[in-house]
């Protein structure tokens, strides 16, 4: 076993180890996605949530402070240092206002629920978050859904209902999305689910964009963990794509619907500017020329030497100097 796999499984044994123990495999994956999903959140000012998903929010603080980055806004009013039950109670209200203010409908929850930690109520605070200020947007674009709304979410996702009721539309577009990727081998996206098990789907989305960095042909259907993993590797080192999943929880048991939707919309984002970022460095041929003896006085009994100045669609230049061989 490589040190890099002996340290992920360690990594992965100590995550585990933290997960409230009564949680359904499924609900695990959402759990572990979501702790990682606030911690990438709340990296811009140096804050984690913690070792828990439950108490990440009771005083107040941190659900401030992330409000504040993924809106990109001020949240009106001043933190107090949480020292009291009424303090983490002021502290979270201040949030919960600036939700309102944001149009963000919240059902069943309440300040109250968020410092007595209710893990299923908090885990639909934190859905709705995910929905409105990465899913939606990432899919607006490109005719996705509007409106979120938070009710007993995340907890209630039971099997064929973890998609959950304000995020139809997402799924509808995620959907149509993949069948950009129906004609490659043993991929058939019907679901936001099993899918996605064998991990051939997100190989084809890599191979799609950039067919270097994935040989397809050498890919096996029934080898899951290595697809998934090698996926997970290449979409984060190449796309810049968070790693929220692991590839042993896809594969245990049916893989959680609103964690595949938060990867997947994470994948379609940055497919989008890896394909915006080659177009604007493409070679625009009207601004290229060719210049030199070789294109001046040509001769097939000599060699021809000329530079080719090309700029792309940014302006910037590149040269490449060439030497045609003499032709007998």
């Amino acid at each position: 076993m490589s040190q890099k796999l002996k340290q992920v499984e360690a990594y992965q044994e100590a995550e585990e180890a933290l997960l409230p123990v009564d949680l359904p495999t499924w609900q695990k994956m959402q759990y572990k996605a979501f702790h990682k999903w606030c911690n990438i959140q709340l990296r811009p000012r140096n804050m984690t949530i913690g070792p828990t998903l439950e108490g990440a929010f009771k005083d107040g603080y941190r659900l401030y402070h992330l409000l504040e980055l993924l809106s990109k806004k001020t949240v009106p009013g001043k933190l107090a240092s949480p020292k009291s039950r009424i303090q983490m109670v002021g502290n979270l209200g201040l949030s919960f206002k600036f939700l309102q203010t944001e149009k963000i409908r919240l059902e069943n929850i309440g300040v109250e629920d968020v410092v007595d930690e209710k893990l299923k109520l908090i885990m639909g605070l934190v859905w709705t978050l995910i929905l409105r200020y990465q899913i939606q947007k990432s899919v607006t674009g490109a005719g996705g859904a509007g409106g979120a709304s938070s009710g007993t979410g995340a907890g209630e996702s039971g099997k064929g209902r973890r998609g959950g009721a304000g995020d139809g539309g997402v799924k509808q577009f995620l959907l149509d999305w993949c069948k950009c990727i129906a004609h490659y081998r043993d991929v058939s996206v019907t679901n936001l689910t099993t899918s996605f098990q064998d991990g051939m789907a997100f190989n084809a989305m890599i191979h799609l964009h950039n067919p270097d960095l994935v040989d397809y042909d050498s890919l096996n259907k029934g080898d899951k963990l290595r697809n998934l993993n090698q996926a997970f590797d290449i979409l984060e080192k190449e796309f810049g794509v968070h790693k929220i999943i692991d590839a042993k929880d896809m594969v245990e048991a049916d893989p959680d619907e609103k964690t595949v939707i938060m990867y997947l919309s994470s994948c379609i984002v940055a497919f989008d500017e890896y394909v915006r970022q080659k177009k604007s460095s493409a070679t625009d041929p009207s601004q290229s020329i060719a210049y030199g003896p070789g294109t001046e006085v040509a001769s097939t009994f000599e060699p021809s030497a000329f530079t080719i100045e090309a700029r792309d669609r940014q302006g910037t230049v590149s040269y490449t100097h060439l030497t045609l061989p003499t032709i007998l």
